[in-house]
């Protein structure tokens, strides 16, 4: 499996299937996460990175743009996503039940075959501006 491939088996099973249980057979157990929702270090954190998007964005669905490894072991995804904000809050925001569609890039790195450093980046401030009650954007 190439490091593509790779990148793509954990979109699916961690992010698509919410498949935690399969994580330390993707990521190296001292991988280094940087997300706008967590950064630290360990698989324990991705996980509750997915776990943070999926509880506040149940049907979030994404689409990958475009994946190339811009060097060994390097691979860079452009992806986009949309979803419900009908679970958990986001970012300080109650659920409000609206619809939001974003774009992102994540940097995968893989080391022996293993995921050791994840890097997403996500214009939250665009997802908030989408969350934000119409009645908010007149005054």
């Amino acid at each position: 499996m190439n490091n593509i491939e790779k990148a793509k088996e954990i979109v699916r099973r961690l992010w698509s299937q919410a498949d935690l249980e399969s994580i330390d057979d993707l990521v190296s157990p001292d991988v280094t996460i940087k997300s706008p929702v967590k950064s630290g270090e360990g698989s324990s954190t991705l996980s509750e990175v997915v776990l943070y998007w999926q509880q506040a964005f149940p049907d979030v669905k994404s689409r990958w743009l475009s994946a190339e490894e811009i060097e060994p072991g390097k691979v860079v995804v452009k992806w986009e996503a949309q979803g419900t904000h009908s679970g958990d809050t986001f970012f300080g925001v109650e659920t409000t039940n609206c619809p939001v569609e974003y774009t992102g890039k994540t940097t995968y790195l893989f080391e022996d075959g293993k995921l050791s450093a994840y890097e997403a980046n996500v214009d939250i401030d665009n997802i908030l501006q989408q969350l934000k009650p119409v009645h908010q954007l007149m005054h």
